[in-house]
């Protein structure tokens, strides 16, 4: 029996966001704002979107410190344990397409550490919204809430990836929450599956 895995199974490409769901770049911007500003807080004190919500810093701040994130602190970076594992495997069977809302002058960086970690991918888009890529999609990974809620109106499913900023998102039949790389490749062995008539 092939694969469910299988990649001339379906036209859609796969959409994954990159940061907190391929790395871990809140570790990144919580360290910056205590070396900017001394503010010291852990990932669960993060329990907004954003960062100038949760902790003591304005959003002019905030601001500044993703210019700093973007311009010098991009390859500082760790992956996700298991992600570029999972994202391999996941691209057996359909493209994977890195979406991401970072601005586009990280470009370089952000191919740069794509590289080093190992991870293979067809497209890196740059876009602001997310729902602008103009192709179909077999499911999303997001972290962020909103934009989470939002991609449903382009794919059959959405996986939220679980972080202390979405914990009040309830999950929904095409909203599912997951807790790391594993269950990322589970839920989408499963939907795969399901839509080959398996």
């Amino acid at each position: 029996m092939p694969s469910p895995f299988h990649r001339s199974a379906h036209p859609a490409v796969i959409g994954v966001d990159l940061d907190n769901v391929i790395g871990d770049t809140d570790e990144v911007v919580r360290r910056i704002i205590r070396d900017l500003f001394g503010v010291d807080a852990g990932r669960d004190e993060i329990v907004t979107w954003r960062y100038s919500s949760s902790l003591p810093i304005t959003q002019d701040q905030e601001k500044q410190v993703f210019d700093v994130l973007h311009s010098k602190y991009l390859m500082a970076i760790p992956s996700l344990p298991g992600a570029t594992t999972a994202v391999q495997h996941l691209a057996e069977f359909a493209p994977i397409w890195i979406i991401t809302a970072r601005p586009e002058s990280s470009r370089v960086d952000t191919e740069r550490w794509l590289t080093s970690i190992g991870l293979r991918y067809d497209a890196l888009l740059f876009t602001s919204t997310k729902l602008d890529i103009g192709v179909p999609v077999l499911f999303f990974i997001d972290d962020n809430p909103e934009t989470a809620q939002k991609l449903l109106a382009l794919s059959n499913r959405v996986f939220l990836m679980d972080r202390p900023w979405n914990r009040g998102v309830h999950e929904t039949p095409l909203l599912t929450r997951v807790f790391g790389w594993s269950d990322v490749e589970r839920h989408a062995e499963e939907l795969v599956t399901a839509g080959n008539g398996r």
